[in-house]
């Protein structure tokens, strides 16, 4: 059995900016894209550090263009330990669509 001796969390604000040129001038647009929250709670472990990380996807884009108009939660697993002079990581996640613009795709 894995005892964790170490339990970390690390909260992350993703605010992506965006600036699209299309060959379509009618997609073209800058501006704020969906905002992403990030909480991962890492166990620090005899082989390294193991994780989870909720996150959220936050429909707030300032044109159609620019997000994805949905509500997305996510569930992912970590594992990140050091070897070869490296540290070395592996991170499963995806997101799924809960709810937003019904016009929208999921």
């Amino acid at each position: 059995m894995i005892k964790p001796s170490k339990v970390y969390t690390i909260y992350k604000l993703e605010v992506p900016i965006i600036w699209q040129t299309l060959p379509n001038a009618q997609l073209d647009a800058t501006g704020l894209s969906d905002l992403i929250f990030v909480d991962v709670i890492a166990f620090k472990t005899k082989i390294g550090l193991l994780g989870l990380e909720p996150s959220l996807i936050i429909p707030t884009a300032s044109s159609e263009f620019l997000g994805t108009g949905k509500w997305s939660p996510s569930l992912a697993g970590v594992i990140m330990t050091k070897g070869f002079g490296m540290t070395l990581g592996l991170l499963g996640k995806q997101y799924v669509s809960a709810g937003g613009n019904s016009k929208r795709p999921d």
